[in-house]
């Protein structure tokens, strides 16, 4: 298999990530602390743009992880079929959950805060922004952005594995890869329990993942640069 796709594929996945980070940060910097749903919405009205922009960029990421593990299932269909296959399985259920979470930031919270704002409807307005805003506390769609990515976290786990026993190289990125995994299932039974410290392992999650797809990337680039196949090194590897 060609590396050097999987490798810009892996790199632009980590890039829209650290952009993700930056611009939680920016988000961080202009907005006050929330403690009602009333501040909440004037955040998101005050600095629209960034957050529409923020939510436009998750689901690219969304996106490109998807492409992103359906190469990594060929790259490791090679070595172990069947548990390749079973990663593979969860893939589409997390990027289905997420794009609903992400893109529901875009085209349904606007529509209901202009409910929000109409004294005739601002009741109902205020349930259902309560349910829908990604970063209200308890809303439905934080819980289905936890369980979104406990699920990618299965295949992380499984392909993290198989990538750690195909290649010397792999062995710390995909070791963190299936380390991220294992944090993002935490995460979910931290938001299920209502534990503040369980739940804020994602973050964790997603900075170890951070560095992984950094060192997968690299990897992946480097053996199509070398020129050699990733068969011949875990050959190399057993050898010795």
């Amino acid at each position: 298999m060609k590396t050097r796709p999987l490798g810009i594929l892996t790199l632009i996945v980590a890039l829209s990530s650290i952009l993700w980070i930056i611009f939680l940060i920016i988000w961080e910097a202009v907005t006050p602390p929330v403690n009602s749903l009333n501040e909440q919405v004037a955040a998101i009205q005050a600095h629209f743009g960034l957050f529409i922009l923020n939510y436009a960029n998750a689901g690219m990421i969304t996106l490109t992880t998807v492409a992103l593990y359906a190469g990594l299932f060929d790259f490791c269909r090679g070595d172990d079929s069947l548990w390749s296959w079973i990663a593979l399985v969860f893939v589409p259920i997390y990027g289905l959950a997420n794009l609903v979470v992400y893109l529901s930031q875009i085209f349904v919270v606007p529509g209901l805060i202009d409910l929000y704002q109409n004294p005739e409807t601002v009741g109902v307005a205020a349930i259902l922004l309560s349910l829908t805003i990604h970063t209200w506390a308890r809303s439905a769609m934080e819980f289905v952005n936890a369980l979104a990515y406990a699920i990618l976290g299965i295949p992380s786990i499984i392909l993290g594995i198989l990538m750690y026993r195909k290649a010397h190289g792999l062995r710390i990125g995909s070791g963190l890869l299936a380390i991220s995994g294992m944090l993002s299932v935490v995460a979910l039974l931290g938001v299920a329990i209502r534990s503040a410290w369980l739940a804020s392992t994602t973050l964790l999650s997603g900075a170890v993942s951070l560095v992984a797809l950094i060192l997968l990337g690299l990897y992946f680039l480097r053996q199509s640069a070398l020129g050699s196949s990733d068969h011949d090194e875990r050959r190399v590897v057993g050898e010795q």
